[in-house]
């Protein structure tokens, strides 16, 4: 209901009237409740589902929750299942708030526990996105001089539309992508020629053709595949930290400048007391708790990300929050993503206890951690200026196929391109003779299954630390 009234938050920075920033009330959904999400929330302080949220499938132009705290308490969002994907115009959710405002309770680190910040959802529930699928990556069959504005596809670009963004990779070492909005998208009837026509031309060339090297003296018969890749950034689901002149910016100092972007985080099961209960009556196991479950992520497909992520170090109350932050032991499936626009260097995160003192390793959230725990697997998605670590542990499998990855310039802090994708053996942090050091250890390593994926982004794309021996078969 969008005449939900409105507040002031005397804990916001003071205007020269006294006042504090203008916010919405604190809104909960309740316990067996069904919301159907039709329209736009108004800017609602903090969001708490307890029963469930649901958009509407198909809904007309665009609905969304803008909010600076989203707490699942054993509810659901759901914009989208596996069975109903969304297929509205556009939806969105919106973590709003200000680094020295909502974010003055960061001080914790993230492997010590809850750090407390807000701009975030806090899941005790579960989250399922599920967007619109499109054909996310196409690779150019003709090369495009520059001043052109019409590329030539490897195949359809189904789901592409007049206003869409596109990012096209470099074809010179070191460059940078180049993004683009869609003016047209044809394809021939009998199937064999696709192009999409920008509204604005390349300002520079691409390259679309392969190169066979053939010296049959010298033993060399390859074929060198330097192509331009042209993705679809656009989805009609979009998960954002605000930028909002109002809501982002009390302190006057935005977002891009603070490193504050958005979070989503899982929490193990709690539970809490029901008012006017304690564990001395009669009954309080059964009738004097609420008891909420893990936080889990059902469903990551077709969605974007923008201005996601907290960076640590650049403040002394800022604490490092990456965009998702999982529990040890999930399962995480993603296709079809996109995120752009990072505020931190990393994408993924795990949590747990720490690391030992006594030279062991115990799985947590230490800043050499990764998501070795997690089962992940990401398909057909496209990460702009983001580091990676694919380094599983022993009986966790990580998938990743016909990915696109972007660094270089794009790298937010602590993204060297060097240091883009981490692949290779699970990874223990320990103490040699009095200096923390990165072990690896092939006995505890687990599985990898890693095709077809691009990565641009400097002389050193990959980084490797396991010798091909290490992974057979698949």
């Amino acid at each position: 209901n969008s005449s939900i009234p409105c507040d002031f938050d005397v804990g916001s920075y003071l205007d020269s009237n006294g006042k504090g920033q203008e916010t919405c009330a604190d809104v909960t959904i309740w316990d067996k409740w069904t919301v159907t999400l039709d329209t736009e929330t108004p800017f609602l302080n903090k969001l708490i589902v307890r029963g469930t949220l649901i958009a509407q499938v198909d809904a007309e132009g665009t609905i969304g929750i803008h909010a600076n705290l989203i707490e699942l308490q054993g509810g659901r969002i759901v914009i989208g299942n596996e069975t109903h994907p969304f297929m509205g115009e556009y939806a969105h959710i919106t973590l709003h708030g200000d680094m020295y405002v909502h974010g003055k309770y960061c001080a914790v680190p993230i492997e010590y526990g809850d750090e407390g910040c807000w701009k975030k959802m806090k899941l005790n529930g579960d989250l399922s996105l599920n967007g619109r699928p499109v054909n996310g990556t196409r690779t150019l069959v003709e090369d495009a001089p520059a001043g052109s504005s019409v590329l030539y596809l490897d195949g359809s670009a189904d789901g592409w539309n007049v206003g869409d963004e596109l990012i096209i990779s470099s074809s010179d070492a070191g460059g940078k992508p180049e993004y683009h909005t869609v003016q047209d998208v044809w394809s021939s009837a009998d199937g064999s020629t696709h192009t999409v026509t920008l509204q604005e031309s390349l300002a520079k060339g691409k390259i679309g053709k392969t190169v066979d090297v053939v010296d049959l003296a010298a033993g060399l018969n390859e074929t060198i595949d330097y192509r331009a890749t042209v993705s679809l950034l656009t989805r009609n689901i979009e998960v954002k930290g605000g930028y909002d002149e109002t809501y982002d910016y009390i302190s006057g100092v935005g977002p891009d400048l603070t490193d504050y972007g958005g979070t989503i985080r899982t929490y193990e099961a709690y539970s809490e007391d029901k008012d006017g209960w304690d564990d001395s009556m009669a009954g309080y196991e059964v009738y004097g708790q609420y008891n909420y479950p893990e936080g889990t992520i059902s469903m990551l497909n077709y969605v974007r990300f923008r201005g996601m992520g907290k960076q640590a170090d650049q403040y002394d109350t800022l604490a490092r929050e990456p965009p998702i932050v999982l529990l040890p032991n999930m399962e995480l499936t993603m296709k079809g993503v996109v995120l752009t626009e990072p505020l931190t260097g990393a994408f993924f995160w795990c949590q747990g206890t720490q690391r030992s003192e006594l030279n062991q390793w115990q799985f947590g959230a230490d800043y050499e951690c990764s998501v070795s725990t997690v089962a992940l697997t990401i398909t057909d998605s496209v990460f702009v200026g983001m580091s990676f670590t694919f380094k599983p542990y022993l009986g966790i499998t990580h998938t990743v196929k016909n990915n696109i990855f972007f660094g270089g310039w794009e790298c937010r802090i602590s993204c060297p391109p060097q240091r883009m994708i981490e692949i290779g053996y699970f990874t223990t942090r320990e103490k040699i003779r009095g200096t923390w050091t990165n072990v690896n250890r092939p006995q505890l390593s687990g599985g990898l299954n890693i095709q077809d994926n691009t990565v641009h982004g400097g002389f050193g794309g990959w980084f490797l630390t396991a010798g091909c021996e290490a992974y057979t078969g698949d």
